[in-house]
């Protein structure tokens, strides 16, 4: 087991790779409270992948209807049964690259840790219990289609995206989840759930040799043959939106409106993870409720409350949503899309901006699931982490920033509109 600190936030951390190929991270706190996070690098994008130098191509929603079928277990008791008589909280997510397993709280902690490893690792499916959740993810996909902001996060995705399987979003269709089969769902968890493309990450206060001794223990009684690496098919995709514009009916009292920004930052020659953190500084520098342009359509009363940025990146793009409520569809658009081209970020506000993310590194409430979701996420994003991320963040300069963004362009948008029926 390798010990190592997280520079700036002078905090330890271990690691160690089990013969299985899992990878294991403890970090322990003098936090009475444990979050720990069982993850597989499988999420909604992952729909075509490689076996026997054939691609396989999977239904669209595969990965969360795999994280549904964990929670039954062969001896009848849920998982959510078991967490819940223990005294601590358990969920699971899927998202568009990953899907995670979890539990907080600090009641029976060896116990919790060892079953989250067993029953994850413990899949039961049967032609039977894979055709009734079928109906229960419909019903989910339908419910999710009569939530107006759920539609419109998932159709800007959609029609940004020409070829990227992110397109397809995470729950899949109705079509495609009825055509999924007892026998696709074990094929895809053979691949995607072998240890070696899964880690574990726990944070809190415990002991980590106990803590390491237990998983090597857990997964010694295990037999898993050594995997060959995941091969996940590659997409030529086009700087062009696959829609400029798409109305969509709903009843909502006021239009709902997304601006999306689809940006190449292939040519970026800097790490994945300064280019994502600078996009996150122009994103609260244009965006944020003191902004400039959030001002101006205060002032034109354009808009009556804030604007909600986010941004997902995917290979060699990334996608800069802007979303908000307005009466004013075609003014505010124009508004929103010309002071988007215009870069007029200054030092100053930069240097705020940058400020602010770093103190939210140094002075979180909830460190224990911070430190969590920082490994977490930097596994599944740039497939490591490095605990010298504070001060790359503190290397980021205006001179660079500005440079990157004056060069990118932003002029490929597509808009989706959500109005009253």
């Amino acid at each position: 087991m390798i010990k190592k600190t997280i520079k700036k936030l002078d905090i330890d951390f271990f690691y160690e790779k089990m013969d299985n190929g899992l990878e294991v991270f403890l970090v322990p706190l003098e936090f009475k409270k444990i979050y720990a996070t069982f993850s597989t690098k499988y999420g909604g994008k992952h729909k075509s992948f490689l076996v026997d130098n054939k691609y396989v191509d999977v239904p669209a929603g595969m990965a969360h209807f795999l994280e549904h079928k964990m929670f039954e277990m062969e001896s009848g008791e849920a998982p959510f049964e078991f967490f819940s008589k223990a005294g601590v909280d358990c969920n699971a997510y899927t998202s568009f690259d990953q899907t995670t397993y979890l539990f907080q709280g600090s009641r029976n902690f060896y116990d919790n840790l060892n079953y989250l490893l067993h029953y994850v690792q413990s899949p039961f499916l049967t032609d039977e219990n894979v055709e009734k959740e079928k109906g229960i993810i419909e019903q989910e996909i339908k419910m999710c289609q009569d939530i107006p902001d759920y539609v419109l996060s998932e159709k800007s995705i959609e029609y940004s995206f020409r070829e990227y399987p992110i397109r397809h979003g995470i729950t899949g269709t109705v079509d495609s989840v009825n055509s999924i089969t007892k026998e696709s769902v074990m094929f895809c968890y053979n691949t995607f759930y072998h240890p070696s493309n899964m880690f574990l990450v726990v944070c809190g206060k415990f002991d980590p040799e106990t803590v390491i001794n237990m998983v090597k223990e857990n997964q010694a009684q295990k037999n898993y043959s050594k995997k060959s690496e995941i091969v996940l098919a590659k997409y030529e995709e086009s700087d062009e939106v696959m829609e400029e514009k798409i109305v969509i009916e709903k009843d909502v009292s006021i239009p709902k409106v997304g601006v999306n920004f689809k940006v190449n930052i292939k040519g970026l020659n800097i790490s994945r993870f300064k280019i994502e953190t600078y996009f996150n500084i122009f994103r609260m520098a244009k965006y944020g409720w003191y902004s400039d342009l959030t001002k101006t359509l205060h002032d034109r009363e354009l808009i009556d409350h804030e604007l909600f940025s986010s941004l997902v990146f995917d290979e060699n793009y990334a996608l800069l949503m802007v979303e908000y409520d307005t009466n004013n569809i075609d003014e505010s658009v124009i508004l929103i899309k010309e002071k988007t081209l215009v870069f007029d970020i200054s030092a100053e506000l930069f240097e705020r901006k940058k400020k602010l993310i770093l103190s939210s590194y140094l002075y979180s409430p909830e460190q224990v699931t911070q430190i969590n979701n920082i490994i977490m996420n930097s596994i599944i994003s740039y497939n490591k982490f490095d605990e010298n991320f504070m001060e790359e963040l503190e290397e980021l300069n205006y001179e660079e920033f500005k440079e990157i963004f004056e060069k990118l362009n932003f002029s490929h948008t597509s808009t989706v509109i959500v109005k009253n029926k």
